[in-house]
């Protein structure tokens, strides 16, 4: 077994070989106020400031299907489309969707998978495919819109736009939570619930804390408390924080981006299901130690957690990542009540 220094020594060098890579062109810093708001204002900051503390506020009208138009869903066979919700159509939703056939007593259960970011597409389906035909005889669907589809890092998601960092997120919950609803209510699915990565946690945490259905089981590996924090003071967005920091200061920003942390909604984890899940990395330097504590600490009542010895990007790999994977299935085999075959 690794020592805790030789894991934080290879963390830090992967996180410095991404920093150190050449971009194809530098990063942009925009209030994004045209993404969020159709327009500009003479004080983007203070509008900003206004919706984030509305959100905050009352998650739940910003969050509500109700309060926006709903797309029509286009599935076939391997596949589930459908514009992205306040985009007005500008996004697709493509999720993978995969079958379960083989055993009958599991073909009432899905999972929903949502990446981290800068995901590869095929190797995240293959991993899904393997994962299901060996330890998870469940169904799944893997959540990924347009603008991920690039294997490219695509900086929408995590990047020096801070509005559009807003609105990503705002999109995907709504995607998220339209998606469920259709695997319940017209697939007919019984049992529905999350497997997220990363940037996909937070994501998963409100899509299930707000979900309009029942949502049975919630796995996250890896969730920050503070996304400010992961963003401008972890080591693998430093050049997003480059970026960002000479036009806003922190405590600025972190009120902007306050919607994006998930300790902000601690006083809604009650409405977590009884099987959740957290994996956390003891020496994560991508969302910053403290960080991660932290968010480990606001969960420890609501769900099962594992803080394994590993970083954030250190399990990125089959030898690494896939014993994490096998206790998130049997954890999740276990809360279904399904039995390998």
């Amino acid at each position: 077994m690794k020592s805790k220094e030789q894991i934080l020594s290879q963390e830090k060098k992967i996180c410095d070989d991404s920093y150190n890579k050449k971009r194809r062109k530098p990063l942009v810093f925009s209030f994004g106020e045209d993404v969020l708001f159709g327009g500009t204002s003479s004080d983007p900051v203070a509008k900003l400031l206004e919706f984030s503390n509305k959100w905050i506020s009352n998650p739940r009208e910003y969050l509500d299907l109700k309060n926006h138009s709903l797309p029509e869903i286009t599935h076939s066979k391997d596949k589930i489309s459908f514009p992205s919700i306040i985009t007005g159509g500008e996004d697709m939703v493509n999720t993978y969707f995969s079958s379960e056939t083989r055993q009958r007593s599991n073909k009432d259960s899905v999972a929903i998978i949502i990446p981290h970011w800068n995901s590869q597409r095929g190797k995240y389906l293959l991993s899904v495919d393997i994962a299901r035909n060996l330890i998870l005889p469940i169904s799944t669907a893997v959540y990924i819109p347009s603008y991920l589809e690039d294997d490219e890092i695509d900086y929408d998601i995590v990047g020096p736009n801070i509005g559009l960092n807003l609105y990503r997120f705002w999109q995907d919950i709504l995607n998220l939570k339209y998606l469920a609803n259709y695997l319940k209510n017209d697939l007919g699915f019984k049992n529905i619930g999350f497997i997220s990565f990363s940037i996909g946690s937070p994501r998963a945490l409100l899509s299930t804390i707000f979900s309009d259905v029942d949502i049975n089981f919630l796995v996250m590996n890896f969730l920050a408390d503070d996304y400010t924090e992961a963003v401008m003071k972890g080591m693998w967005t430093r050049e997003i924080s480059e970026a960002i920091s000479p036009h806003i200061d922190y405590d600025t920003l972190s009120n902007i981006w306050k919607p994006l942390s998930p300790g902000a909604y601690s006083k809604y984890f009650n409405r977590l299901p009884k099987s959740t899940r957290l994996v956390q990395g003891k020496y994560d330097l991508v969302f910053g130690l403290d960080n991660a504590k932290r968010a480990i600490s606001s969960l420890s009542s609501f769900a099962e957690i594992e803080e394994g010895d590993f970083g954030h990007t250190t399990i990125a790999n089959v030898r690494g990542g896939f014993p994490v994977m096998v206790r998130n299935a049997k954890f999740i085999r276990q809360a279904l009540g399904i039995k390998l075959i």
